[in-house]
């Protein structure tokens, strides 16, 4: 492959990177591809300046809405903007995870809540991705609680409006 045996993520213009995200489905190459971003984070660091670059492109965004496309590697993305937002200077973490919500279809957004212990040390990010799912993933998010949690659904439901009772608390005070 290409992408693998070459510095062409060093090289690449933002319009050659968009240009294989619509080749990498072709021969099942996504498959390689995120394997490669999995194992080499140097690899995957070179390539999230890219996305990030690219991040409002249909072909980026149909990229991260694969079901190739890992809840981890999204997860590890949506930090990687996060920092690259918060050493700009003028950081507003509200729009930003709006527009990640927003990046994100509803199965995907389901698919990062499901790193369970991971989302509980970011109850914004979980709020967001929350207001993403539709009916359908709803009911698939409380069956996953249901069957991943040791008190059951009430306390995570608590849980979850608690933080959100807060978080909406903090936005009251902020305007």
């Amino acid at each position: 492959m290409r992408w693998k045996e070459s510095d062409f993520w060093k090289h690449a213009s933002p319009n050659e990177l968009l240009n294989l995200f619509e080749h990498l489905y072709e021969n099942d190459s996504i498959i390689e591809w995120v394997a490669q971003m999995e194992s080499d984070d140097g690899f995957a660091d070179l390539v999230f300046e890219y996305l990030w670059l690219c991040r409002s492109e249909e072909k980026t965004i149909s990229l991260f809405n694969s079901p190739k496309f890992s809840a981890d590697l999204i997860l590890k993305f949506i930090y990687f903007g996060f920092g690259k937002q918060f050493m700009s200077g003028n950081f507003d973490s509200t729009a930003y995870f709006r527009d990640i919500k927003n990046m994100l279809n509803s199965e995907q957004s389901l698919r990062v809540l499901s790193l369970a212990e991971q989302m509980d040390k970011d109850p914004t990010l979980k709020i967001h991705l929350l207001a993403n799912l539709d009916p359908q993933t709803w009911e698939a998010y409380f069956d996953l609680l249901e069957q991943n949690s040791m008190t059951g659904i009430l306390f995570h439901l608590l849980r979850l409006f608690k933080i959100l009772l807060l978080y909406l608390k903090k936005l009251k005070e902020w305007s």
